[in-house]
């Protein structure tokens, strides 16, 4: 399978162009199953993570929770945020550039973790 993301949603959106419901299906799947891939999972990202595939652009927002400790080591809630892909933004080593979003307020380690995290999972796409 193809791991060019930018291809693949290329491939999904001229099925959508077309009206070819079963390759414009077949394509948004291989795209979420690579993101699945991708995302991180655990170490305090323990929530279903929910992908939202905008047909009007060239945005992929994923959605999760992480589950904040305290001083204490006990969980002390969650921290909703949300990844925003925008395949057309490449950095200078033509990685994807991927926004972490959310209300970290007093967490912003949390966030900046976050971004490091996801930033390298998707390298090389």
């Amino acid at each position: 399978m193809e791991n060019n993301i930018l291809v693949m949603w290329d491939a999904r959106n001229r099925s959508r162009k077309m009206n070819n419901v079963e390759w414009f299906d077949t394509w948004t799947d291989r795209i979420t199953d690579l993101l699945m891939e991708k995302l991180p999972h655990g170490s305090g990202i323990d929530c279903d993570w929910v992908i939202h595939l905008d047909n009007a652009s060239y945005f992929i927002v994923c959605t999760n929770s992480y589950h904040v400790m305290n001083e204490n080591g006990m969980y002390n809630g969650f921290i909703d945020f949300r990844v925003v892909i925008t395949l057309g933004r490449r950095d200078i080593f033509g990685n994807l550039i991927i926004d972490v979003k959310g209300k970290f307020g007093k967490y912003q380690d949390i966030k900046d973790y976050l971004q490091e995290l996801i930033t390298t999972s998707f390298e090389g796409m």
